[in-house]
């Protein structure tokens, strides 16, 4: 994706793009809640995701609606549709 040069990439706010990333990191596990096998399979496949692939994910996870991703992003709905779909491949390929 690329960006004129005082362009942000996404068209939403550092900081609020920051404190979603944050929202949706389980680089750690919390050791004092209770998972079943299945929620922890998802967590680690999740964690094996590259950056970009889990700023798609948590953007979707976060508005709930491909449109706004897309809007983000500033790639079109279909492109953001195609990567959901790859992201969950690789998902259900790491399980």
């Amino acid at each position: 994706m690329r960006t004129k040069k005082n362009e942000e990439p996404f068209n939403i706010p550092k900081a609020e793009l920051k404190s979603i990333h944050k929202e949706y990191d389980f680089s750690e596990v919390d050791k004092y809640m209770e998972y079943d096998d299945n929620t922890l399979d998802y967590i680690n496949a999740f964690n094996q995701l590259d950056t970009a692939d889990k700023i798609i994910m948590e953007l979707y996870a976060e508005f709930q609606s491909q449109r706004k991703v897309a809007d983000i992003l500033k790639v079109s709905r279909t492109t953001v549709i195609k990567e959901l779909n790859r992201i969950r491949e690789k998902i259900n390929t790491n399980l």
